[in-house]
């Protein structure tokens, strides 16, 4: 085993250890076994046995109290961290707490972030949808566990996800600031305009990937005048056509109702497993592409405009085999 290999083996045991001791604080705490062992608070004992920090431990203390009644959450410390099940924590409830340990386990921290937010987003939450009771976190303060009725026809409307700008630094050398300023100077003949530097960049960018699109032997379907891609044993393959893609890439943005977050990934929303059809492609992003794997998306299949957030998650063959190769 190389150096790499190693130190990546023992970061997985280090994750792994810490979680564990996370979960134990608990009851250390309830206990006060930390007085047994010379210790006058639990902030003393954290740090002196795990090299844990006061804030780290008054987070697995104060999750720990909203997790009371709802063992699948409480459980999941162990396995997942503190930070990724406190995300949820003041929004679970008894009733609940199963359907939330399972986004938990399902969800990468981002995707459970961004379902967090737009729950807390959309306020007062509740017993209307068959999932029971929701508890809400609303305006910084903690809930009580109580919540006001909502029609299971009301369920939260999505609300605006931000992207956060990045800033790249890249120093040019001569050959290439000779090369950029000349790709510039072609556009500004293409396009009869001038153009910044961050303009031409994205142009540039855009070509690259629309050079490096693969163009998809297409055949007509007598009858229906449908251009469809097939193999050479005839048979529609998973390709998405050019033409298709580019149209996908050019609009920029998550199609997720309120999300102006650049879209990474091209979603059926028709499964493809099923309809080996990608008529109903559209662009998300990372996120919201694990919001449809996890059966949150209300309408999903209808226009975006009309989508809303499920709190009734149903999975469907293909979702519960997407999500069971994730966790591989």
């Amino acid at each position: 085993m190389d150096l790499h290999q190693r130190f990546v083996q023992l970061g997985i045991q280090r994750k792994n250890l810490t979680r564990q001791l996370q979960a134990l604080l608990p009851e250390i705490f309830k206990q006060e076994i930390f007085k047994k062992h010379g210790c006058a608070t639990i902030f003393e004992y954290a740090w002196k046995f795990a090299g844990f920090s006061k804030n780290l431990v008054d987070k697995i203390i104060r999750t720990s109290k909203h997790l009371e009644n709802k063992p699948c959450l409480m459980r999941l410390i162990e396995k997942e961290g503190v930070h990724k099940v406190a995300m949820v924590a003041t929004l679970a409830t008894p009733e609940t707490d199963k359907i939330f340990a399972e986004h938990v386990k399902n969800m990468s921290k981002p995707a459970l972030f961004e379902y967090a937010k737009e729950i807390r987003r959309n306020g007062e939450l509740a017993s209307g949808c068959d999932l029971g009771l929701f508890g809400a976190e609303i305006g910084g303060s903690v809930s009580d566990g109580s919540a006001s009725a909502m029609a299971a026809s009301d369920a939260p409307v999505a609300s605006p996800c931000r992207a956060v700008p990045a800033k790249i630094k890249i120093e040019l050398d001569d050959e290439m600031q000779i090369i950029f300023l000349q790709l510039k100077k072609n556009f500004k003949k293409e396009f009869k305009r001038d153009f910044s530097n961050k303009e031409a960049l994205k142009i540039m960018l855009k070509k690259m990937v629309n050079a490096n699109e693969k163009v998809a032997e297409t055949k007509s379907v007598p009858g229906n005048g449908l251009s469809i891609m097939l193999t050479q044993e005839n048979k529609i393959t998973r390709y998405i056509h050019v033409n298709q893609k580019r149209e996908m890439l050019e609009q920029q943005k998550c199609s997720y109702p309120g999300c102006n977050k650049p879209q990474m990934i091209i979603h059926h929303r028709d499964r493809f497993s099923t309809s080996q059809s990608h008529d109903s492609i559209i662009p998300l992003c990372k996120e919201h592409h694990e919001f449809a794997h996890n059966g949150l998306i209300k309408n999903e299949t209808g226009d975006p405009q009309d989508w809303k957030l499920n709190l009734k998650p149903e999975l469907n063959l293909t979702d519960e085999l997407v999500l069971k190769y994730r966790k591989r």
